[in-house]
């Protein structure tokens, strides 16, 4: 997919050239940290470590698996992985993929093996450091500046986008998998486990009806489709199950009951509170683009709502 000079050179006012995803002539990997085995148990995947470290499992419980990631410019959170991708249940294919823990959007599945096969990897990654990140419509851009005052900008879609496909996988959505921050203090739950993936139809079904019987609030009604896609964890560590579905399905247990985040404010900036109690987050552009993050001992919205402490 070619970026059209015309178009972004309107955006920045300044002259473009843009290097394009091209597929030409592989290129062999120079990273030896992405050389990861095959294990034998279901769903497992190259990128993952494997094993998982202890001290990783011990300070991130709710993580079942972790990314490896080679980073090329920590500052920037920018680096890159290998792995594996699942379509309806099946491994489809092995990925060089750019990881960007951008904060208004993270994403780990920005399509690198165009300039894989190119040969351009290794300047495409001197740009980055070089660079900045920018975005052209759903596109992560990497302008560099030239010293005749033009730009370079090399184009990133997504694996998704390339292949036509939008339901991948690390994992089946049967793990939470775990994508670290430099420095290793945070963690971004990258893909969640689902309610229809790890219970069967019988107990899902039990866990509803508990749910129903319980949850607080007028006019708070849960469907099965809605709660079958939701994502089974303890928001505030006091050993009952809570369900996440972002951006905004957020139901917790409190005082024996279960309540749901409720959302305020404009079209843009969201109210979040949290009855029965009277935390609040907000007013801020919480569910455009939402994410969860946690540092071991809480979870976050956007890296910034503590839904731990909110939730209690």
């Amino acid at each position: 997919m070619e970026l059209r000079i015309g178009d972004f050179s309107m955006l920045t006012g300044r002259s473009i050239t843009v290097l394009p995803l091209v597929l030409m002539a592989s290129m062999p990997l120079a990273a030896e940290e992405l050389n990861g085995d095959e294990a034998s148990a279901e769903f497992t995947n190259i990128g993952f470590l494997n094993p998982s470290p202890d001290a990783l499992k011990k300070r991130f419980p709710m993580c079942d698996a972790f990314l490896k990631v080679v980073w090329i410019d920590k500052q920037k959170k920018i680096g890159y992985t290998r792995y594996d991708l699942y379509h309806e249940g099946k491994k489809d294919g092995r990925w060089l993929a750019l990881v960007h823990l951008d904060p208004a959007s993270p994403r780990a599945d920005y399509y690198l093996d165009g300039y894989r096969k190119a040969g351009t990897l290794q300047e495409f990654f001197s740009a980055i450091k070089q660079g900045q990140t920018a975005f052209y419509r759903a596109n992560l851009v990497i302008e560099v500046p030239q010293k005749d005052r033009t730009v370079v900008a090399w184009e990133l879609t997504t694996i998704s986008e390339e292949r036509e496909v939008w339901d991948y996988t690390l994992a089946d959505n049967r793990k939470n998998v775990c994508v670290p921050y430099p420095g290793g203090q945070r963690m971004w739950i990258a893909e969640r486990r689902m309610v229809k993936k790890l219970y069967g139809s019988d107990e899902a079904a039990r866990k509803l009806d508990n749910l129903t019987g319980l949850i607080q609030g007028k006019g708070v009604t849960l469907s099965e489709r809605l709660f079958l896609s939701l994502t089974p964890v303890d928001l505030n560590f006091d050993g009952i199950e809570d369900y996440v579905g972002l951006p905004s399905s957020i139901i917790y247990s409190h005082g024996g009951n279960y309540y749901q985040m409720q959302v305020g404010g404009d079209l843009v900036d969201k109210q979040l509170s949290f009855p029965p109690t009277a935390n609040v987050c907000g007013p801020k552009p919480y569910l455009m683009n939402t994410y969860l993050t946690t540092d071991g001992k809480s979870y976050f919205l956007n890296n910034e709502c503590n839904l731990t402490e909110a939730t209690k």
